[in-house]
């Protein structure tokens, strides 16, 4: 059985977005890195899709990331699939490491919005 570093007194690392110093935050890539550099544990940030898909976006919008004048919260998960990675595939594709989810909501996005976002999250958190 692995002992969680955070249920020990020693301390633990934390990748923040993943290796987001040496790759694309909250990337696949990132992720990746974060297991090979020794992390204990990934933090990631989670957005909805205009759909209600949680994808691991620190912003709002899409120009620091990707260069595009986009908003997240305004394009399906399909649209956003060319530049973000949904909670989803991440949580199947990397699971050496515990993630941190930090959920953000849109200013303005609304109590029912925070409500989706927390849900989904956790039922795909739950089931992975």
């Amino acid at each position: 059985m692995r002992v969680l570093p955070f249920l020990t007194d020693a301390p633990w690392i934390i990748a923040h977005r993943g290796a987001s110093a040496e790759l694309p935050e909250n990337s696949l890539a990132a992720l990746q890195a974060a297991v090979s550099m020794g992390s204990d544990a990934i933090e990631v940030d989670l957005r909805l899709s205009a759909d209600g898909v949680p994808v691991l976006v620190h912003d709002p919008d899409l120009r620091r990331v990707a260069g595009q004048d986009l908003v997240v919260a305004r394009l399906s998960a399909v649209e956003l699939e060319p530049f973000l990675l949904t909670l989803e595939a991440a949580l199947d594709l990397q699971r050496d490491l515990p993630m941190l989810l930090e959920m953000k909501v849109e200013e303005g996005g609304g109590e029912e919005r925070k409500r989706q976002l927390a849900l989904e999250t956790g039922r795909l958190a739950r089931r992975a």
